[in-house]
């Protein structure tokens, strides 16, 4: 497979993610935390090497500050839509996409940041990509993400607690899709707001990519 005219390995994405900014000011109600660099590069990089990303047009549902997005981009997407309902996220999503439209300038072309509740988007895209939240602090969100997902995209790569897999799968059969891979990751979330009582939290998660089935 040719690899992209960005990027040439994991290890070199990997690198380049984990210099974008991240959330300053994490809300707890949106459930925004970062996610790992390394586990980014990782779910990009098998997206990539499955043709899910190279020309694709793909949406990053509450993208956060881009990292998934971005990532899409170095890995040569046709364009991305940078979708969130939060708008304090934009001056750090800006700043980093400034950082690779530096390098190189093609992308700025392909990208659209919308600030939206994902459930208007109103436009279809060969792929969905997203780091939802996980509906611990607005229950169901979660699934709204889920099948606004299933209805927008002919492939849906995205993360959720692996306790919450049975719902997922469920969500997709009702849906008409079928859940080709399932991968599994131990992310840890960092103390970020005054309310968490830990350093650091390790939460188990998967990242499915499921594929619309065949009429």
């Amino acid at each position: 497979m040719r690899h992209s005219e960005y990027i040439k390995s994991k290890k070199e994405l990997a690198v380049i993610l984990s210099k974008l900014r991240v959330f300053e000011k994490p809300k707890m109600m949106e459930e925004q935390y970062t996610l790992d660099p390394d586990v980014s590069a990782d779910i990009l990089w098998n997206a990539y090497m499955r043709h899910d990303i190279q020309g694709k047009e793909i949406a990053d549902f509450g993208c956060g500050t881009g990292i998934l997005g971005i990532g899409a981009l170095l890995l040569g997407a046709k364009k991305v839509y940078f979708i969130d309902n939060d708008t304090d996220v934009f001056p750090n999503l800006l700043e980093n996409i400034k950082t690779i439209s530096d390098c190189q300038k093609k992308v700025i072309k392909k990208i659209e940041i919308l600030n939206l509740d994902i459930r208007d988007f109103s436009k279809k895209t060969d792929v969905v990509i997203m780091n939802p939240p996980f509906g611990t602090k607005v229950r169901y969100l979660d699934k709204d993400f889920f099948k606004k997902a299933f209805s927008t995209a002919d492939v849906v790569i995205g993360i959720n607690k692996a306790a919450k897999l049975s719902t997922v799968e469920k969500i997709a059969n009702e849906n008409n899709y079928r859940i080709l891979e399932i991968k599994k990751y131990l992310i840890n979330l960092k103390k970020t707001m005054k309310e968490h009582l830990l350093k650091s939290k390790v939460v188990p998660v998967v990242c499915i990519r499921a594929a619309r089935k065949p009429l």
